[in-house]
């Protein structure tokens, strides 16, 4: 997973047809603006296989593993993760709490590794020493 100094603000996308709309925009420039294709996409994909046995494990969604994960690096004090209804908060909430354990930690480690579906480091536990 990559996790950057600056965050995309996503506050434009959605266009027309509400009070504080920013004007027109085109669904397909929001896309492509946002979204992982061709050889990025099959590696982020084949990332979130990875992580459902984590979340399985602990009975939350795979967003609340990719949040934990975060939120498990040295210096990191708070994640801004977004939601367009109340399901996807309850998906990724469990993340507030401590969730995953080391052997999580380093089972996600391989996992971003194993798939390519990031750059940088990826090893929480040796960042922490």
């Amino acid at each position: 997973m990559d996790i950057t100094a600056v965050g995309l603000g996503a506050w434009a996308i959605g266009g027309l047809g509400w009070e504080h709309a920013w004007g027109p925009q085109d669904d397909d420039d929001s896309v492509a603006a946002i979204a992982f294709t061709g050889d990025g996409l099959v590696r982020h994909l084949a990332l979130v296989d990875r992580l459902r046995p984590v979340a399985a494990r602990h009975g939350v969604p795979v967003a609340a593993v990719a949040v934990a994960w975060t939120l498990s690096w040295p210096g990191v004090t708070g994640a801004i993760v977004g939601a367009r209804r109340p399901a996807q908060v309850d998906g990724w909430l469990p993340a507030a709490f401590p969730l995953l354990t080391g052997e999580d930690l380093d089972e996600v480690a391989a996992a971003v590794r194993d798939t390519g579906a990031g750059s940088g480091p990826v090893d929480v536990r040796c960042a922490r020493t």
